[in-house]
């Protein structure tokens, strides 16, 4: 993890405290494609990915999208 500083001035003097940088959402590659919910007609494949690579931490965006 990647430290950022936050400074601020005090009385002419910087003052400054490391703190972990925001880390936004990242997200897992897709899963393969289910197999067909029907063998006949319509029927539907899924297939998902999560927001865990990384999961936002420290103050960062979630992930946006489709799951």
């Amino acid at each position: 993890v990647d430290s950022c500083n936050n400074c601020t001035c005090t009385n002419g003097k910087m003052e400054c405290e490391t703190v972990p940088c925001p880390v936004d959402c990242g997200w897992s590659s897709w899963t393969q494609w289910s197999g067909c919910s029907r063998t006949c007609d319509v029927g539907v494949r899924k297939r998902y990915r999560s927001g865990n690579n990384p999961p936002p931490a420290f103050g960062g965006h979630p992930c946006k999208g489709e799951r």
